[in-house]
């Protein structure tokens, strides 16, 4: 998404995850793990058209995917979160209109860095903030280091130990 709003990937369509997989994978789309039994290593699903399966395993890797964390605090309705193509295309159509100059991510973790990313390459000046004392806490914080040096390098202002408990419109 980041690579569509900043304007790098023209064509949204070009972002879509893989449609083919090597021999051996099968992927089952509309399907919902419904109960695992590790003893003897099968997972049972479950169609959403009904239709039961089960499926053998060696190694279980339970990949459950990011739901957003929306904090409940004053102004939420002002943000923009960046989940879904559709957030992003609303973020898009607002840089496309031309009206924005300057923008708040709030997040120092990889979508933030790269929404910073995407959003210098379009010429916007922009403010990371986050609670964390590093960026990108999930990593070394020497290496957060680094990136916050290259982020500031490109002109993100980098702010970090801070936590956002309200959003406001901005007079002027």
């Amino acid at each position: 998404m980041p690579f569509y709003v900043s304007g790098e990937t023209k064509d949204w369509h070009q972002l879509t995850h893989r449609t083919e997989f090597p021999a051996g994978i099968e992927l089952l789309s509309d399907h919902r793990a419904a109960e695992i039994e590790s003893d003897r290593k099968i997972v049972r699903a479950r169609s959403y058209a009904g239709l039961a399966v089960t499926l053998g395993y060696d190694k279980l890797i339970i990949a459950t995917g990011a739901k957003p964390v929306i904090p409940d605090i004053s102004g939420i309705d002002l943000v923009h979160p960046m989940h879904t193509m559709s957030h992003a295309f609303k973020v898009h159509e607002k840089i496309a209109s031309g009206k924005i100059h300057k923008a708040a991510i709030v997040g120092v973790g990889y979508i933030g860095i790269e929404m910073a990313d995407a959003l210098t390459h379009r010429g916007i000046e922009v403010e990371l903030v986050g609670r964390s004392d590093s960026v990108l806490p999930t990593v070394d914080p020497a290496i957060g280091g680094h990136i916050r040096v290259e982020l500031q390098k490109h002109g993100v202002r980098v702010r970090t130990g801070i936590a956002v408990d309200q959003v406001r419109r901005r007079n002027g």
